[in-house]
Protein backbone atom coordinates (compact mmCIF):
# COMPACT_ATOMS: atom_id res chain seq x y z
CA UNK A 1 0.00 0.00 0.00
CA UNK A 2 2.82 2.55 0.77
CA UNK A 3 4.34 1.83 -2.67
CA UNK A 4 1.02 2.45 -4.39
CA UNK A 5 0.54 5.63 -2.37
CA UNK A 6 4.02 6.89 -3.28
CA UNK A 7 3.35 6.16 -6.96
CA UNK A 8 0.18 8.20 -6.66
CA UNK A 9 2.13 11.13 -5.17
CA UNK A 10 4.64 10.96 -8.05
CA UNK A 11 1.77 10.85 -10.57
CA UNK A 12 0.10 13.87 -8.97
CA UNK A 13 3.34 15.86 -8.98
CA UNK A 14 3.93 15.03 -12.67
CA UNK A 15 0.35 16.02 -13.42
CA UNK A 16 0.88 19.34 -11.61
CA UNK A 17 4.13 20.04 -13.51
CA UNK A 18 2.34 19.40 -16.82
CA UNK A 19 -0.55 21.68 -15.83
CA UNK A 20 1.81 24.38 -14.61
CA UNK A 21 3.95 24.34 -17.74
CA UNK A 22 0.87 24.35 -19.98
CA UNK A 23 -0.47 27.34 -18.11
CA UNK A 24 2.81 29.22 -18.21
CA UNK A 25 3.28 28.58 -21.92
CA UNK A 26 -0.26 29.83 -22.61
CA UNK A 27 0.45 32.95 -20.57
CA UNK A 28 3.65 33.76 -22.48
CA UNK A 29 1.94 33.19 -25.83
CA UNK A 30 -0.68 35.85 -25.09
CA UNK A 31 1.40 38.45 -23.25
CA UNK A 32 3.56 38.92 -20.21
CA UNK A 33 1.74 37.13 -17.41
CA UNK A 34 1.86 36.90 -13.64
CA UNK A 35 1.27 33.43 -12.24
CA UNK A 36 -1.04 32.65 -9.34
CA UNK A 37 -2.45 29.34 -8.05
CA UNK A 38 -5.46 28.13 -6.11
CA UNK A 39 -4.94 24.83 -4.31
CA UNK A 40 -8.06 22.81 -3.60
CA UNK A 41 -9.27 19.22 -4.10
CA UNK A 42 -11.32 18.49 -7.21
CA UNK A 43 -12.59 15.14 -5.97
CA UNK A 44 -13.23 13.52 -2.62
CA UNK A 45 -15.06 14.58 0.52
CA UNK A 46 -14.61 18.34 0.25
CA UNK A 47 -14.60 18.77 -3.52
CA UNK A 48 -17.91 20.65 -3.86
CA UNK A 49 -17.06 23.26 -1.23
CA UNK A 50 -13.54 23.57 -2.64
CA UNK A 51 -14.94 23.94 -6.18
CA UNK A 52 -16.92 26.93 -4.92
CA UNK A 53 -13.69 28.50 -3.65
CA UNK A 54 -11.93 27.91 -6.98
CA UNK A 55 -14.88 29.33 -8.94
CA UNK A 56 -14.61 32.59 -7.00
CA UNK A 57 -10.88 32.81 -7.71
CA UNK A 58 -11.52 32.07 -11.39
CA UNK A 59 -14.14 34.84 -11.63
CA UNK A 60 -11.80 37.41 -10.08
CA UNK A 61 -8.96 36.51 -12.45
CA UNK A 62 -11.27 36.64 -15.49
CA UNK A 63 -12.44 40.08 -14.41
CA UNK A 64 -8.89 41.41 -14.03
CA UNK A 65 -7.86 40.08 -17.43
CA UNK A 66 -11.01 41.46 -19.08
CA UNK A 67 -10.07 44.89 -17.72
CA UNK A 68 -6.60 44.75 -19.29
CA UNK A 69 -4.70 42.93 -16.58
CA UNK A 70 -2.90 44.19 -13.49
CA UNK A 71 -0.04 46.69 -13.86
CA UNK A 72 -0.10 45.92 -17.56
CA UNK A 73 0.22 42.15 -17.17
CA UNK A 74 -2.36 39.42 -17.57
CA UNK A 75 -2.97 36.96 -14.77
CA UNK A 76 -2.28 33.29 -15.42
CA UNK A 77 -4.27 31.07 -13.04
CA UNK A 78 -3.16 27.52 -12.24
CA UNK A 79 -5.78 25.38 -10.49
CA UNK A 80 -4.06 22.65 -8.49
CA UNK A 81 -5.92 19.51 -7.43
CA UNK A 82 -4.08 18.48 -4.27
CA UNK A 83 -6.51 15.70 -3.23
CA UNK A 84 -6.13 17.05 0.34
CA UNK A 85 -2.76 15.27 0.46
CA UNK A 86 -0.22 16.93 2.77
CA UNK A 87 2.80 15.25 1.17
CA UNK A 88 1.74 16.47 -2.23
CA UNK A 89 1.25 20.00 -0.88
CA UNK A 90 4.75 20.01 0.60
CA UNK A 91 6.35 18.71 -2.61
CA UNK A 92 4.35 21.13 -4.72
CA UNK A 93 5.33 24.10 -2.52
CA UNK A 94 8.98 23.10 -2.84
CA UNK A 95 8.70 23.02 -6.65
CA UNK A 96 7.00 26.41 -6.76
CA UNK A 97 9.63 27.92 -4.46
CA UNK A 98 12.52 27.04 -6.77
CA UNK A 99 10.88 28.61 -9.86
CA UNK A 100 12.44 32.05 -9.54
CA UNK A 101 12.61 33.24 -13.16
CA UNK A 102 10.31 36.10 -14.17
CA UNK A 103 8.33 33.81 -16.48
CA UNK A 104 7.92 30.88 -14.08
CA UNK A 105 7.73 32.50 -10.65
CA UNK A 106 4.51 32.10 -8.70
CA UNK A 107 3.40 35.41 -7.21
CA UNK A 108 0.41 34.23 -5.19
CA UNK A 109 -0.96 31.00 -3.77
CA UNK A 110 -4.52 30.82 -2.42
CA UNK A 111 -4.86 27.89 -0.03
CA UNK A 112 -4.27 25.04 0.38
CA UNK A 113 -7.82 24.08 1.28
CA UNK A 114 -6.59 21.12 3.38
CA UNK A 115 -3.37 21.51 5.30
CA UNK A 116 -2.50 19.50 8.39
CA UNK A 117 1.18 20.27 7.73
CA UNK A 118 0.29 23.93 7.42
CA UNK A 119 3.35 25.40 9.17
CA UNK A 120 5.76 23.48 6.93
CA UNK A 121 3.92 24.42 3.74
CA UNK A 122 3.68 28.09 4.76
CA UNK A 123 7.39 28.16 5.61
CA UNK A 124 8.29 26.91 2.14
CA UNK A 125 6.19 29.60 0.46
CA UNK A 126 7.63 32.30 2.72
CA UNK A 127 11.20 31.20 1.98
CA UNK A 128 10.42 31.19 -1.75
CA UNK A 129 8.87 34.68 -1.43
CA UNK A 130 5.46 33.61 -2.66
CA UNK A 131 2.54 35.47 -1.12
CA UNK A 132 0.04 33.08 0.45
CA UNK A 133 -3.58 34.01 1.24
CA UNK A 134 -5.76 31.75 3.39
CA UNK A 135 -9.50 32.25 2.75
CA UNK A 136 -10.71 29.71 5.34
CA UNK A 137 -10.96 30.20 9.12
CA UNK A 138 -8.26 28.33 11.03
CA UNK A 139 -7.63 26.77 14.41
CA UNK A 140 -5.36 28.58 16.88
CA UNK A 141 -2.26 26.58 15.89
CA UNK A 142 -2.49 27.66 12.25
CA UNK A 143 -3.06 31.28 13.28
CA UNK A 144 0.28 31.38 15.12
CA UNK A 145 2.35 30.45 12.05
CA UNK A 146 4.72 33.47 11.98
CA UNK A 147 5.11 34.63 8.36
CA UNK A 148 4.24 38.17 7.26
CA UNK A 149 3.73 36.89 3.70
CA UNK A 150 0.97 34.57 4.90
CA UNK A 151 -2.19 36.69 4.91
CA UNK A 152 -5.19 35.30 6.77
CA UNK A 153 -8.29 36.80 5.19
CA UNK A 154 -10.48 35.09 7.77
CA UNK A 155 -9.95 34.55 11.48
CA UNK A 156 -10.36 31.86 14.10
CA UNK A 157 -12.65 28.85 13.73
CA UNK A 158 -13.55 29.41 17.38
CA UNK A 159 -15.18 32.74 16.44
CA UNK A 160 -18.23 30.73 15.43
CA UNK A 161 -18.88 30.17 19.15
CA UNK A 162 -19.40 33.93 19.53
CA UNK A 163 -21.94 33.95 16.69
CA UNK A 164 -23.76 30.91 18.11
CA UNK A 165 -23.98 32.56 21.54
CA UNK A 166 -25.43 35.74 20.01
CA UNK A 167 -28.09 33.70 18.18
CA UNK A 168 -28.79 31.58 21.25
CA UNK A 169 -29.53 34.67 23.35
CA UNK A 170 -31.78 36.05 20.62
CA UNK A 171 -33.78 32.90 19.82
CA UNK A 172 -33.23 30.22 22.50
CA UNK A 173 -32.54 32.16 25.70
CA UNK A 174 -32.91 29.96 28.83
CA UNK A 175 -32.93 26.74 26.78
CA UNK A 176 -30.41 24.07 27.73
CA UNK A 177 -27.55 23.52 25.27
CA UNK A 178 -25.65 20.28 24.65
CA UNK A 179 -22.27 20.77 22.98
CA UNK A 180 -20.82 17.53 21.55
CA UNK A 181 -17.20 17.58 20.41
CA UNK A 182 -14.57 15.26 18.96
CA UNK A 183 -11.49 15.53 21.16
CA UNK A 184 -9.23 14.55 18.24
CA UNK A 185 -10.18 17.69 16.28
CA UNK A 186 -8.23 20.69 17.52
CA UNK A 187 -10.72 23.28 16.28
CA UNK A 188 -13.64 21.38 17.86
CA UNK A 189 -11.97 21.47 21.27
CA UNK A 190 -11.21 25.18 20.86
CA UNK A 191 -14.80 26.06 19.84
CA UNK A 192 -16.25 24.05 22.74
CA UNK A 193 -13.88 25.79 25.19
CA UNK A 194 -14.85 29.26 23.95
CA UNK A 195 -18.53 28.37 24.18
CA UNK A 196 -18.14 27.10 27.75
CA UNK A 197 -16.41 30.35 28.69
CA UNK A 198 -19.19 32.40 27.06
CA UNK A 199 -21.86 30.68 29.16
CA UNK A 200 -19.73 30.96 32.30
CA UNK A 201 -19.11 34.68 31.80
CA UNK A 202 -22.86 35.21 31.40
CA UNK A 203 -23.60 33.29 34.60
CA UNK A 204 -25.31 30.53 32.63
CA UNK A 205 -22.92 27.59 33.10
CA UNK A 206 -25.87 25.47 34.25
CA UNK A 207 -27.42 25.83 30.80
CA UNK A 208 -24.53 24.12 28.98
CA UNK A 209 -23.60 20.42 29.16
CA UNK A 210 -20.59 19.01 27.25
CA UNK A 211 -20.26 15.54 25.70
CA UNK A 212 -17.23 13.88 24.11
CA UNK A 213 -17.81 11.49 21.19
CA UNK A 214 -14.97 9.31 22.49
CA UNK A 215 -16.94 8.37 25.60
CA UNK A 216 -19.67 6.77 23.49
CA UNK A 217 -17.73 4.93 20.78
CA UNK A 218 -20.09 4.46 17.87
CA UNK A 219 -23.23 4.26 19.99
CA UNK A 220 -24.92 7.33 18.54
CA UNK A 221 -28.36 6.26 19.80
CA UNK A 222 -27.18 6.22 23.43
CA UNK A 223 -25.46 9.57 22.99
CA UNK A 224 -28.64 11.05 21.46
CA UNK A 225 -30.75 9.72 24.36
CA UNK A 226 -28.40 11.23 26.94
CA UNK A 227 -28.37 14.57 25.13
CA UNK A 228 -32.14 14.78 24.81
CA UNK A 229 -32.66 14.13 28.52
CA UNK A 230 -31.09 17.54 29.17
CA UNK A 231 -30.38 19.41 25.92
CA UNK A 232 -32.98 21.41 24.03
CA UNK A 233 -30.43 22.85 21.56
CA UNK A 234 -27.52 20.75 20.27
CA UNK A 235 -24.20 22.02 18.90
CA UNK A 236 -22.16 19.23 17.26
CA UNK A 237 -18.43 19.63 16.57
CA UNK A 238 -17.13 16.49 14.93
CA UNK A 239 -16.16 14.78 11.70
CA UNK A 240 -18.83 14.77 9.02
CA UNK A 241 -19.99 11.16 9.40
CA UNK A 242 -20.23 11.16 13.20
CA UNK A 243 -21.98 14.55 13.09
CA UNK A 244 -24.46 13.29 10.50
CA UNK A 245 -25.18 10.03 12.33
CA UNK A 246 -25.77 11.79 15.64
CA UNK A 247 -27.97 14.39 13.92
CA UNK A 248 -29.97 11.57 12.34
CA UNK A 249 -30.48 9.83 15.70
CA UNK A 250 -31.59 13.07 17.35
CA UNK A 251 -34.07 13.68 14.52
CA UNK A 252 -35.51 10.17 14.84
CA UNK A 253 -36.02 10.63 18.58
CA UNK A 254 -37.18 14.23 18.59
CA UNK A 255 -37.55 15.89 15.20
CA UNK A 256 -37.45 19.65 15.48
CA UNK A 257 -34.59 19.77 17.97
CA UNK A 258 -32.34 22.66 16.84
CA UNK A 259 -29.02 21.14 15.76
CA UNK A 260 -26.02 23.36 14.91
CA UNK A 261 -22.86 22.16 13.14
CA UNK A 262 -19.56 23.54 11.84
CA UNK A 263 -19.75 23.94 8.04
CA UNK A 264 -16.05 23.31 7.55
CA UNK A 265 -16.13 19.85 9.14
CA UNK A 266 -19.02 18.68 6.95
CA UNK A 267 -18.52 16.59 3.84
CA UNK A 268 -20.95 16.72 0.98
CA UNK A 269 -22.62 13.48 2.08
CA UNK A 270 -23.88 15.08 5.30
CA UNK A 271 -27.32 15.66 3.77
CA UNK A 272 -27.39 12.10 2.42
CA UNK A 273 -27.03 10.63 5.91
CA UNK A 274 -29.38 13.06 7.63
CA UNK A 275 -33.09 12.68 6.94
CA UNK A 276 -34.07 15.37 4.42
CA UNK A 277 -37.29 15.93 6.38
CA UNK A 278 -35.50 16.79 9.60
CA UNK A 279 -36.37 20.25 10.89
CA UNK A 280 -34.30 22.94 12.58
CA UNK A 281 -30.86 22.14 11.14
CA UNK A 282 -28.28 24.93 11.15
CA UNK A 283 -24.62 25.34 10.42
CA UNK A 284 -22.07 28.05 11.04
CA UNK A 285 -19.87 29.35 8.24
CA UNK A 286 -18.43 32.57 6.91
CA UNK A 287 -20.94 35.34 6.30
CA UNK A 288 -22.37 35.35 2.76
CA UNK A 289 -22.17 39.20 2.84
CA UNK A 290 -25.30 39.41 0.64
CA UNK A 291 -27.00 41.90 2.94
CA UNK A 292 -23.92 44.08 3.36
CA UNK A 293 -24.28 47.33 1.34
CA UNK A 294 -20.52 47.47 0.79
CA UNK A 295 -20.70 44.07 -0.89
CA UNK A 296 -23.36 45.14 -3.42
CA UNK A 297 -20.93 46.05 -6.25
CA UNK A 298 -19.08 42.76 -5.80
CA UNK A 299 -22.40 40.88 -5.73
CA UNK A 300 -23.34 42.38 -9.10
CA UNK A 301 -19.96 41.44 -10.62
CA UNK A 302 -20.16 37.85 -9.35
CA UNK A 303 -23.63 37.44 -10.81
CA UNK A 304 -22.38 38.76 -14.13
CA UNK A 305 -19.94 35.84 -14.04
CA UNK A 306 -22.86 33.47 -13.47
CA UNK A 307 -22.02 32.92 -9.79
CA UNK A 308 -24.60 33.16 -7.06
CA UNK A 309 -22.54 34.19 -4.03
CA UNK A 310 -22.60 31.52 -1.37
CA UNK A 311 -20.07 29.67 0.68
CA UNK A 312 -16.39 30.06 -0.08
CA UNK A 313 -16.82 31.41 -3.62
CA UNK A 314 -17.11 34.90 -2.15
CA UNK A 315 -13.87 34.47 -0.23
CA UNK A 316 -12.00 33.05 -3.21
CA UNK A 317 -13.00 36.14 -5.17
CA UNK A 318 -12.06 38.46 -2.29
CA UNK A 319 -8.67 36.76 -1.88
CA UNK A 320 -7.73 37.79 -5.41
CA UNK A 321 -9.24 41.25 -4.83
CA UNK A 322 -7.10 41.66 -1.71
CA UNK A 323 -3.95 40.73 -3.63
CA UNK A 324 -4.90 43.09 -6.45
CA UNK A 325 -5.37 45.98 -4.00
CA UNK A 326 -2.00 45.32 -2.37
CA UNK A 327 -0.22 45.16 -5.74
CA UNK A 328 -1.82 48.43 -6.88
CA UNK A 329 -0.87 50.17 -3.62
CA UNK A 330 2.69 48.84 -3.81
CA UNK A 331 2.82 49.54 -7.58
CA UNK A 332 4.74 46.30 -8.03
CA UNK A 333 4.43 42.51 -7.79
CA UNK A 334 7.61 42.39 -5.70
CA UNK A 335 7.00 40.11 -2.70
CA UNK A 336 8.79 42.23 -0.09
CA UNK A 337 7.04 45.43 -1.14
CA UNK A 338 3.60 43.79 -1.30
CA UNK A 339 4.11 42.29 2.16
CA UNK A 340 5.25 45.65 3.52
CA UNK A 341 2.13 47.25 2.04
CA UNK A 342 -0.07 44.66 3.78
CA UNK A 343 1.45 45.65 7.11
CA UNK A 344 1.41 49.39 6.63
CA UNK A 345 -2.07 50.34 5.45
CA UNK A 346 -5.72 49.45 5.35
CA UNK A 347 -7.46 47.65 2.52
CA UNK A 348 -11.22 48.07 1.99
CA UNK A 349 -13.24 44.84 2.01
CA UNK A 350 -17.01 44.40 2.35
CA UNK A 351 -16.94 43.94 6.14
CA UNK A 352 -14.67 46.97 6.67
CA UNK A 353 -11.15 48.28 6.26
CA UNK A 354 -8.63 45.64 7.25
CA UNK A 355 -4.94 45.76 8.06
CA UNK A 356 -2.50 42.97 8.81
CA UNK A 357 -0.06 42.46 11.68
CA UNK A 358 2.32 39.54 11.02
CA UNK A 359 -0.17 38.30 8.44
CA UNK A 360 -3.16 38.31 10.78
CA UNK A 361 -6.09 40.57 9.97
CA UNK A 362 -7.21 42.97 12.68
CA UNK A 363 -10.76 42.68 11.29
CA UNK A 364 -11.27 39.12 10.01
CA UNK A 365 -14.28 38.05 7.99
CA UNK A 366 -17.38 37.50 10.15
CA UNK A 367 -19.36 34.30 10.70
CA UNK A 368 -22.99 33.73 9.80
CA UNK A 369 -25.65 31.16 10.70
CA UNK A 370 -27.48 29.21 7.98
CA UNK A 371 -30.68 27.21 8.01
CA UNK A 372 -30.23 23.83 6.30
CA UNK A 373 -33.05 22.03 4.50
CA UNK A 374 -32.11 18.93 2.55
CA UNK A 375 -29.19 20.08 0.41
CA UNK A 376 -30.11 23.76 0.36
CA UNK A 377 -29.28 26.43 2.90
CA UNK A 378 -29.96 30.11 3.46
CA UNK A 379 -28.40 32.54 5.88
CA UNK A 380 -30.68 33.33 8.83
CA UNK A 381 -28.31 35.45 10.94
Amino acid sequence: MPVIRNQYIVFMIKKFIFTLMAGLCWGRAVSAAVNIAVIAPKSGDYSVTAADLAAGVRAAVAEINAQGGLLGQSINLIEVDDQCDDRFNISMAQMMAVNSSAEDKMSLVIGPYCANQFAEVAGIYAKGKILQIMPLPADDEKLTVPYAGLLRLTGRRSAQADKFFEYYKMKFMNWNVAVVYDGDIRSAVEIAAVLQQKFADAGMSGRLVSYNFAHYGNDYARLARDILQIGQVVYILGESEETARLTHEIGDMKNGTPVFTDRYNLREDYADIVDAGQKELYFLGLDSLKDNPRFAPTLVRLRLHGLEPRGLGVYGYLSVSLWKSLVLKAETFDYDKVVATAGSGKIGLPWGNISFASGTSASPAPYGIYGFRGKEYTQVY
